[in-house]
């Protein structure tokens, strides 16, 4: 009978000191579930315990439990291991990701003795073989559709030094020394509240940012029209200027003041601020599209004046003849219902692209009502806002404010 420690593999083996307990997809294992065997141990046989006998899946995964299954990809990954039997070299790394074998070699004999009937395979076969990769995190950089890089073990936030090196842009605040967040051009909120903005700035969003995926969220689940919703090509957070930011603070105040014992509705804060959609019907520029984030300067780009002005009672109804409820600022939560007042914007994207912005609005107290209020000039009296409800005239909500300090642009979308 040949003992266990004949037919493993040799432990002088340079890689074997280190992953004798590594299954062939580089998960450590540990306690068989089946029978008595404590520890998985890589045998000559493919994915069989050369100490039991048992396949990777019946023993457990070393270090793994219910709230850390899903790691952070930020965490150091075990290298997979080559895929041909009798080997226990480290997968090849290519372009952000692993190959299923350690050369192109292996991955031709891999093909050759898998199927004894295939004697000769094809270049083409042996080449897909080689070339199946294992995807890994996305690079952090905007607009950035690589993988990360990989190098001893883990994954780097960014796909190479050139996009890593330009992520390293110093926080905007004069004073700071620290680099700024990859979804922010400030390090931290106490920078971005105490510096002083003369003109607005536009942040692209990386797909990886918490802000992104609640913004793309909420696009996607209020998009309540029987149509499919638009693809999002790409989300700019907007840091308005000291002025407007000031003005908007200025008015949660007054309401806050004004309004004592006021509580704010479903996820509504302080001074009942919710974040609506809003669209507007003229773009004159590609401004969001292919990483352009300069605003323009032409007369008529309502996109631009928005990000610049905030929105504009001047300009209420602008491109309409009559509004339901008076001469306001209209918003909506349904991300659909905007989408029905901003296909100007196509203009300047190409005929091809729309723009749409995400507003805070600070709603107070609002007047809930199913009819038409068309000579409004300011909310009804003891309250900050009207709040259309659906039921009689309208199919999707609105709430309409009177004052241009009420509504501060925070997002565009594309």
């Amino acid at each position: 009978q040949t003992s266990t420690a004949s037919t493993s593999p040799s432990l002088n083996h340079p890689r074997m000191s280190l992953d004798l307990h590594l299954d062939s997809q580089g998960i450590e294992r540990g306690e068989c579930n089946n029978c008595d065997c404590e520890q998985w141990e890589r045998g000559p046989i493919k994915n069989v315990c050369a100490e039991c006998g048992c396949k990777p899946r019946d023993h457990d995964e070393v270090g793994a439990s219910d709230s850390d299954s899903d790691s952070s990809w930020k965490s150091p990954r075990p290298t997979p291991i080559c895929r041909l039997d009798g080997c226990y070299s480290e997968c090849s790394f290519e372009n952000g990701r692993f190959h299923d074998y350690c050369c192109r070699s292996h991955a031709m004999r891999a093909l050759g003795e898998g199927n004894p009937s295939q004697s000769s395979p094809s270049r083409a076969s042996m080449r897909s073989s080689y070339n199946t990769v294992r995807n890994g995190p996305g690079c952090k950089y905007p607009h950035c559709s690589k993988q990360c890089s990989f190098e001893n073990g883990k994954y780097f936030d960014y796909c190479g030094k050139p996009h890593a090196q330009a992520a390293k842009v110093k926080c905007l605040s004069p004073s700071c020394p620290n680099e700024r967040k990859s979804d922010s051009v400030y390090c931290e909120r106490s920078c971005l509240d105490g510096h002083t903005r003369t003109e607005p700035i536009l942040v692209p969003l990386p797909q990886s940012s918490p802000n992104y995926q609640s913004i793309a969220n909420q696009f996607t689940e209020r998009w309540k029209h029987p149509t499919t919703p638009g693809q999002i090509v790409a989300i700019h957070s907007i840091l308005a200027s000291s002025t407007l930011t000031q003005r908007f603070k200025d008015h949660v105040d007054s309401i806050v003041q004004n309004r004592p014992g006021l509580v704010a509705f479903g996820s509504g804060s302080r001074g009942n601020v919710h974040r609506r959609f809003h669209g507007t019907n003229a773009m004159k520029c590609n401004l969001g599209l292919n990483g352009n984030i300069t605003l323009c300067t032409q007369t008529g780009c309502a996109t631009c004046g928005i990000i610049r002005s905030g929105l504009l009672l001047s300009m209420a109804q602008s491109h309409f003849n009559w509004g339901r409820f008076g001469r306001g600022l209209y918003l909506s939560s349904i991300s659909s219902k905007s989408n029905d007042y901003n296909i100007g914007t196509n203009a300047g994207l190409g005929g091809s692209h729309r723009a749409m912005f995400v507003c805070e609005v600070a709603i107070g107290r609002g007047h809930q009502t199913k009819e038409d209020m068309q000579t409004l000039q300011q909310a009804p009296t003891g309250f900050d806002s009207v709040l259309g409800e659906t039921g009689k005239n309208l199919n999707y909500d609105e709430v309409v404010v009177y004052s241009e300090g009420a509504v501060l642009p925070k997002y565009l979308i594309i």
